[in-house]
């Protein structure tokens, strides 16, 4: 009974064990061997049922033996634990598997869908695995590359041994190693590597992996940028970069550093409104906001700059909002306009110097008609007067203001550079001794007066007596500078001014210069600039023109030099005359008006042409008492129709400027071809940039100036009319 029990036991224990093996086909994917296992034990159970079965029918032909069914027990129930035990076992190593197999797939995907390409190195330094991404990179695909040595990719030859020497400053790791590594089609390429090393269980070396990113566009950017940032340093202009959100400066190029005098610490640390003190923080915001709203992309303003020193400028910006940065910054690009400012006050002053001198030789010709018809007649009322009565005394008080007239307008020519000028070869030495005690008396007591002369100056072709002028108009000046007495020095010197003198409107060359320094007031930046201005003075209302530095001026100019002033408030002034070393041949000397006793006519016939009446008549009545016969006309054309008719005129006396559409100049040339023997002169009252060039071009023509006088015209007129008679 008890072995037929342990057979049952048996043949259940080989069914169940059976069952188990073919439950283990899937998980392990092992289907013939569960399959032949699970068939042998249902054989085994089955031949055990067999027998089990005649137990049960009463066949005891065959007695089981209990031990053997015991053993047969024994080993099902270790076939059966064995086959539950393995099955687990079997199970975790297949998922193992599979989750091995994904992870490298991950893995794989991974490399493949990185950005960088991937690579792999054994330690011989050979490729043996990569991301597909190598060819984009290098141009080549993987599995060109693996097995090609790294050390062949690289342009330069020291290139591998960099990157390893990186690898050990790095204890086995880089991160981001630029170098330069070669394409596929030649070209060379810059790549950003990061690489560790891989090591075996014993910590030997046996290869390394790691990453490489093409950063070519990446360093041109930065060549670019770093050329920028040269070119803008080293920019003439100033460029200020400034946060659009604190207004502080993020960047000022060396040239505006300089000129501000603060270093890019201090800079750092202050914005727009630090330097630009016209501005308050509300009125730059106003400013601005057309750049932060987007309605204009740049503004242009002038404005001061103010340096460390608290010394200003002029500056002209342009300021844009760059937009692209995160956060947006202000980028201004300044003009310091100091010197183009003073340029244009210089121009100003120029074309203003400019209009006036045309207008004082403008009207200077209608000034010397007028005084030319009062002097003309207060000479002739004069001859009738009697020397020792009141009319006589109160025709020379009139004679005496017309010549100051004259002098007026002698002055406001010079100013213009229009003037008359007598030039001739002097030593200035000669001039300012000569002016000596002249200008002990008109400076006074109080002032001390002291010259000191060159040894040997160099000679000077000037009008002497303008230059006498000019000295006595600076002394005169200085006299004022020094209410309370100082000192006046008159010094001349020889001076070689260069090319790069402070002079610049003369050219290279010798000069001599003759200088008025005084101890006096002294004079402002102000007064300096303007001291040069016709009718500019600053002395109290009618006790100057303000025609005195002009007039110097204006005649050192047309004579080829010029004038500077050096002078402080409260330490002097020194004014200092330039004229240019005379040449051979330069000078000349003009004779002067016969003295004494006139010289008469001897009833010569003489063609005055005037278009001023009163001129005219006045001008008609002084020849006809010196003895000529005279005949009158107003216009060019009235002339040549009166000399068809009277062929015994011998000298045409003819305003340059006429009524009736010919001017003197054009009347001159048609006499000279009608009739050759007529001699002619010239009047005028305008400067000599308004004359004809070649008004004194024939040899029978000579000028004469207005407003002349009686001397002065008698004088004229008889010497044209004897080298008239000499030449015939």
């Amino acid at each position: 009974m008890l072995a037929t029990i342990v057979l049952a036991l048996s043949i259940m224990i080989q069914f169940a064990a059976a069952v188990l093996a073919l439950r283990l086909i899937r998980p392990t994917g092992w289907l013939i061997a569960w399959t032949m296992i699970a068939g042998g034990l249902v054989l085994m159970g089955a031949r055990r049922g067999i027998t089990f079965t005649r137990l049960v029918i009463g066949d005891m032909s065959v007695p089981p033996d209990l031990t053997a069914e015991l053993v047969a027990l024994t080993i099902s129930a270790l076939m059966l634990a064995g086959v539950a035990r393995i099955g687990p076992i079997l199970s975790a190593r297949q998922r193992g598997e599979k989750a091995a197999h994904r992870n490298e797939a991950n893995y794989q995907s991974m490399i493949e869908n990185m950005t960088d390409t991937f690579y792999r190195v054994d330690a011989a330094g050979v490729i043996t695995m990569g991301s597909q991404s190598a060819e984009s990179l290098l141009g080549r695909s993987i599995e060109d590359l693996v097995g090609t040595p790294m050390a062949d990719l690289y342009v330069e030859e020291d290139g591998r041994d960099n990157f390893l020497a990186a690898l050990q400053e790095g204890g086995g790791s880089v991160k981001g190693h630029h170098t330069l590594l070669r394409h596929a089609d030649g070209h060379a390429i810059w790549v950003a590597t990061s690489a560790h090393y891989i090591y075996d269980e014993d910590g030997e070396v046996i290869g390394l992996e790691g990453t490489a990113r093409d950063i070519t566009e990446q360093k041109r950017a930065d060549e670019l940028n770093a050329r920028l940032g040269r070119i803008i340093e080293d920019s003439a202009n100033e460029i200020f970069v400034f946060d659009s959100e604190t207004m502080r400066f993020i960047s000022v190029n060396r040239g505006a550093r300089e000129n501000l005098g603060y270093s890019m610490e201090e800079l750092t640390g202050l914005t727009p409104l630090d330097l630009k003190p016209a501005y308050t923080a509300e009125s730059f915001e106003k400013l601005i906001e057309p750049l932060r709203d987007g309605t204009t992309g740049a503004i242009e303003f002038e404005t001061l700059h103010r340096r460390k020193d608290g010394s200003t400028y002029d500056v002209e910006v342009n300021l844009q909002l760059a937009r692209a940065e995160t956060p947006p910054v202000f980028f201004a690009l300044i003009d310091d306009i100091t010197e183009r400012r003073r340029t244009e006050e210089q121009l100003r002053q120029a074309l203003k110097m400019e209009a006036v001198g045309q207008l004082t030789g403008g009207i200077a010709h209608d000034f010397n008609n007028l005084l030319a018809i009062i002097s003309g007649n207060l000479e002739l009322a004069e001859e009738d007067a009697d020397p020792g009565s009141p009319q006589a005394d109160l025709i020379r008080r009139a004679l005496g203001a017309a010549g100051r007239g004259t002098d007026l307008v002698s002055r406001l020519l010079a100013f213009s550079r229009g003037q008359t000028l007598r030039p001739r070869i002097v030593n200035v030495n000669d001039q300012v001794a000569g002016m000596s005690d002249l200008l002990s008396r008109t400076l006074g007591s109080p002032i001390e007066m002291q010259t000191r002369l060159a040894s040997k100056p160099w000679p000077v072709s000037v009008d002497p007596n303008q230059l006498e002028s000019a000295i006595l108009n600076l002394a005169v000046n200085a006299r004022h500078a020094m209410p309370d007495g100082g000192k006046l020095t008159i010094t001349t010197a020889n001076k070689r001014l260069g090319a790069r003198s402070a002079l610049a409107e003369l050219p290279a060359g010798r000069y001599v210069q003759i200088s008025v320094a005084d101890t006096g007031t002294g004079m402002t930046k102000e007064t300096i600039e303007r001291a040069f201005d016709p009718f500019y003075t600053t002395k109290p209302v009618g006790e100057g023109t303000g025609l005195g530095l002009s007039m110097v001026h204006g005649f050192v100019r047309q004579s080829g030099g010029d004038v500077t002033i050096r002078s402080k408030r409260g330490s002097g002034t020194t004014i200092t005359i330039y004229l240019p070393r005379a040449t051979p041949g330069s000078g000349g000397e003009v004779a002067s008006p016969e003295s004494g006793k006139l010289p008469r006519g001897e009833g010569e016939s003489i063609l005055l042409v005037e278009d001023d009446p009163d001129l005219r008549m006045m001008t008609g009545a002084t020849l006809r008492g010196l003895g000529y016969e005279v005949i009158e006309a107003d216009t060019g054309p009235a002339a040549l129709e009166t000399l068809e008719k009277n062929s015994k005129v011998r000298l045409m006396l003819t305003d340059i400027v006429l009524a009736g559409g010919m001017r003197g100049d054009e009347l001159a040339a048609e006499v000279r071809r009608l009739h050759a023997r007529t001699c002619i002169i010239f009047t005028s009252g305008h400067a000599d940039s308004a004359l004809p060039e070649d008004v004194l071009a024939g040899r029978d023509t000579s000028l004469l100036r207005k407003p002349y006088r009686r001397a002065e015209l008698a004088g004229a007129v008889r010497r044209a009319l004897d080298q008239a008679k000499a030449l015939s």
